[in-house]
């Protein structure tokens, strides 16, 4: 009956408590918990053991924890002192307030009281608490008194019968105040509120008073409601609280009679750049709209599709739509619209779209507009604009100009023909979408690109006067059907630094290209297409830079004959010196430096013909590194221009060959090449009929002079050689007339045969040849042969200076020639003692030019000898005066006769018979007396003979 959690049974029958009363021993303690905790409910002093307050205390802080709320505190003093969090929980026990303790609660601040499910009809015992969080749904309250604080963070009034909401305390902000299942129907004292997060009052505001007797803008409400600080709800749904106010602004009541109010604004004037406005579909005619302007200057957006409004009057005082993105801005689709006039002060919109049925053809009203999209969905050419265009300084203009503005509509024109520069040439760029960012031409600068490719341009369509633009980086014009380029007077410049950078004229009909007249630079200039037909290149002579690519040959041109000069026409200094290349098709036998001349007719000759290119215009300035390549040209004397006009002296090289030439009278001028290795070649190869090369008489070194396969027998012009290498017809050095009419030693091309190192070689393309020395002569032929043959080249008058022990180690070696006696001197050797002769396999049939010769080195090494092997000698007689040597003469054989080696002392003599029946001394045998005989042993004399199979002959065998 109590409440104390025991049943009357239990209290009566087990713990001889007071059913009626919850504590019987008056300790504070709950009968219940007291049989709980094991303590006994009957005894007042029982619980007293300093962990629950004793009676003194008072009756709050004992009914409260008897309610398990405060539990551990002795006293409300502790309570206060303490910096807990204080919660108090008295929900479901069905208190009325005559349940509690008499008086306040005592406590200074409760952070959170849960009383909900009671029977209180007040809070009175919280006068004193601050308290800002309270829930007392489904109680009987009738008076808030008892609450004074004008903040709460939450109130729940629900479920309590509430008539009147006057009782409520004067509160100015709450952040959840919940009112549902009352029967209050105004809003009382919450006409004071400035501030309510979520007011849920559990009706629609159409059932409240003040819905029909509505609240002055003044009042804290509406003022909260219009700056979105108070939200209305009805069971969590939020409700249009603007129209518990009385509003008095023509465009709020006309936008909240078409719910397009969301934000619930109370004047145009709170408006800001997010609010969004959204008509659509609401069928507006011109007369539903408001007769005042909507006076803001800035939104979000406003959505009119779909409606049926002709004119935007109403639109006067908005000034800038959102223009993030497209989705913002002003959306007329679906609309007639006439006039746009309204929209005179627009500066900024991500869009103004208009529908393509609209029938407006004046655009003077956005003249203002600044940055956004224009949808027109009509062809431009509609507009008035068209013919009667905008001043380019108008803000559209300027816009579309820095791509700030952009107009989306049908047809082929740019936005920006709808503006005017006041410049023809201006205007029909920007027609064609070009040069959208300049103003003037003066502005057009060497980085800027004209495309005007495939546009079916002709010459009347272009602007009557010159494009007068100076510098461009690339402009193309191919593709269209101009005659003439005249318009292009002006222009010197075209990007040089590479070919895509181009003046593009392809596939074209020109027929002339004076306009190009100015033209200095290029990277590319093109010229191609066959319906181009011009062929006077003329007023290219100022070009100086850059690539030209025509349509013809070369000698399809008036410049072909009539040539450029270079005195007064840049582009052939630009052809010369490389700057100007100009390509012709395949199938032309000439090349761009056949359009120019100069005043060098040599320079002429050589920018037409040589296959290396020259860079300059005279002679002087040819480089010393440059070679001269005019091979297989087929060139004739003819063909070369006058001797006395030439002036080469020294270049790297020349090359001549595979031509037709019977002269090189032309480089009488050459005195040198510029290197003496092989490639510093004057090469007249293959030239068959060339005789006459006194041409290059002042010439002094040379790498090569190749004369094969020529007609040249006279080498006298070259007898001022120093230095070089002349390659001569394979194996006809008898032919030249020097081989009969020798030079002499003391000539200059002698004196370098003589050098050393060698510094002049004559050679025989198959290397037969003995160095040119047979062309030179000492006097002495002994000294000759010896030069031919390498050796001695240090001595030039006679052997007879030759000092003994230059002699005594002297090496012949003459193998492998082919030589016969007549190549040798007729008479004897001039040498007593030289180290080695090697004469094998020759044609030799006798030694008679060793007449005079006494000894080769006889050391141990048998590699110092006479060899003879190979030859056709019959005899060697002419080795009498021989006493030391080692002699072969094996592979003779015909010889069969030692006669002539009588006097040797010293030596050994290898011959092929392989008896000594076959040698004529088995008859007429030497005399015993004999130096030969004398020193002679079978295997152990200073002197021995080996026949062939190894076989040593007895002295006997061959002396008596």
């Amino acid at each position: 009956t109590d409440g104390d959690g025991l049943t009357d049974g239990e209290e009566n029958n087990n713990h001889g408590t007071d059913p009626n009363n919850p504590d019987t021993d008056g300790d504070g303690i709950n009968d219940g918990e007291e049989v709980a905790n094991g303590t006994d409910p009957n005894d007042e002093s029982d619980p007293n053991d300093g962990t629950t307050p004793p009676e003194t205390e008072g009756e709050w802080l004992r009914f409260l924890q008897a309610n398990n709320n405060l539990e551990g505190y002795l006293s409300m003093d502790e309570v206060n002192a303490s910096d807990d969090i204080i919660e108090i929980t008295l929900s479901g026990r069905n208190y009325s307030n005559s349940d509690l303790p008499e008086g306040e609660i005592g406590i200074d601040k409760i952070n959170r009281a849960q009383l909900n499910f009671n029977n209180l009809t007040n809070v009175n015992f919280l006068s004193s608490t601050d308290i800002t969080n309270i829930s007392l749904r489904e109680n009987q309250i009738n008076d808030l008194s008892g609450l004074k604080s004008d903040y709460f963070s939450s109130l729940n009034l629900e479920k309590n019968n509430i008539t009147d909401l006057n009782i409520l305390p004067d509160i100015r902000e709450v952040y959840r105040l919940y009112l549902k299942d009352n029967n209050f129907n105004s809003l009382g004292k919450l006409i004071n509120l400035e501030k309510g997060t979520r007011v849920d009052i559990g009706m629609n505001i159409e059932d409240l008073y003040e819905y029909n007797n509505k609240l002055d803008l003044s009042t804290n409400f509406c003022k909260g409601v219009s700056n979105r600080d108070i939200n209305i709800y009805n069971n969590y749904v939020k409700q249009s609280a603007i129209f518990l106010c009385d509003i008095n602004d023509d465009w709020i009541i006309f936008l909240n009679g078409y719910n397009a109010n969301p934000q619930g604004y109370l004047e145009v004037s709170e408006m800001n750049p997010s609010t969004t406005i959204n008509l659509n579909n609401k069928n507006l005619n011109d007369l539903d709209m408001p007769k005042i302007p909507l006076k803001v200057k800035e939104l979000q957006s406003i959505n009119l599709e779909n409606n049926n409004l002709t004119h935007l009057d109403f639109m006067t005082e908005v000034e800038k739509f959102r223009s993030s993105s497209t989705l913002y801005g002003l959306s007329t689709l679906g609309n007639p619209i006439a006039d746009i006039s309204g929209l005179s002060n627009i500066r900024e919109a991500g869009s103004l779209k208009f529908d393509e049925d609209a029938t407006f053809t004046d655009l003077t009203s956005l003249y203002n507009f600044e940055k956004g999209n224009i949808y027109l969905n009509r062809d431009l050419s509609v507009f008035e604009e068209a013919i009667n265009r905008l001043d380019f300084s108008t803000p559209i203009c300027q816009g579309m100009s820095n791509s700030e503005v952009r107009i989306v509509h049908k047809g082929t024109k740019s936005d920006l023909s709808i503006c005017t520069t006041g410049d023809e040439w201006m205007d029909f760029f920007h027609d064609l979408d070009l040069l959208a960012n300049k103003e003037i031409r003066e502005e057009v600068t060497e980085s800027d690109r004209i495309n005007l490719s495939n546009k079916n341009l002709t010459n009347d369509i272009l602007p009557n006067s010159s494009m007068n633009i100076e510098k461009l980086e690339d402009i193309n014009l191919s593709k269209n059907n101009l005659t003439n380029v005249d318009f292009l007077s002006g222009l010197k410049e075209i990007r040089d630094t590479s070919t895509s950078y181009k003046l593009n004229l392809e596939n074209n009909n020109l027929t002339n290209i004076n306009g190009l007249s100015s033209l200095e630079r290029a990277g590319g200039l093109s010229l191609r297409g066959s319906n181009n037909t011009f062929n006077d290149l003329l007023p290219l002579k100022n070009f100086q830079k850059g690539y030209i690519f025509l349509n013809g040959k070369v000698e399809d041109y008036i410049q072909f004959t009539t040539k450029f000069n270079i005195d007064n026409s840049p582009i052939c200094e630009g052809i010369i010196s490389g700057n100007v290349n100009v390509s012709f098709p395949s199938g032309s036998n000439y090349d761009k430096y056949s359009l120019c001349e100069t005043n060098d007719k040599v320079i002429d000759f050589l920018l037409v013909n040589s296959k290396t290119v020259l860079r300059v215009s005279k002679q002087e300035d040819i480089p010393t590194n440059y070679t001269l390549k005019l091979d297989n040209k087929g060139l004739t004397d003819s063909d070369i221009p006058e001797a006395s006009a030439w002036k080469l002296n020294n270049i790297s090289g020349i090359d001549l060959n595979k031509n037709d030439l019977t002269n090189v009278d032309f480089l009488h001028s050459m005195k040198r090449t510029s290197g003496t290795s092989y490639s510093n070649e004057i090469d007249l190869t293959e030239n068959n009929n060339l005789t006459d090369i006194s041409g290059l008489s002042n010439l002094k070194t040379v790498g090569k002079i190749d004369l094969n396969e020529t007609g040249v027998t006279d080498l006298s012009s070259l007898v001022n050689l120093e230095k070089g290498l002349i390659s001569i017809n394979k194996s006809n050095s008898n032919k030249f007339v020097q081989y009969t009419n020798k030079w002499d030693y003391s000539k200059s091309i002698c004196q370098g045969l003589l050098s050393s190192p060698v510094k002049i070689q004559i050679i025989t393309k198959d290397k037969n040849s003995n160095g040119g020395f047979e062309f030179c002569t000492t006097g002495d032929k002994w000294l000759d042969l010896f030069h031919k043959n390498g050796r001695l080249r240090s001595y030039s008058t006679s052997v007879d200076d030759i000092p003994v022990n230059v002699q005594n180690n002297l090496s012949i070696n003459i193998q492998s020639k082919g030589y016969t006696n007549d190549y040798f001197p007729s008479y004897g050797f001039p040498f007593k003692k030289v180290s080695s002769i090697y004469l094998k396999n020759n044609a030799l049939t006798n030694v008679d030019f060793l007449n005079g010769l006494e000894s080769i080195n006889t050391g141990t090494n048998n590699s110092y000898k006479l060899d003879l092997t190979f030859n056709q000698i019959t005899d060697i007689t002419g080795l009498s005066t021989l006493k030391h040597a080692v002699i072969d003469l094996r592979n003779n054989a015909d010889l069969n006769d030692l006669s002539g080696l009588e006097n040797l002392e010293k030596g050994t003599i290898y011959f092929t018979q392989n008896s000594v029946s076959d040698l004529v001394q088995s008859v007429n045998k030497f005399d015993i007396n004999t130096p030969f005989c004398q020193n002679m042993s079978e295997k152990t004399g200073s002197v021995k003979i080996i026949l062939s199979g190894n076989y040593y002959p007895k002295t006997e065998e061959l002396c008596e």
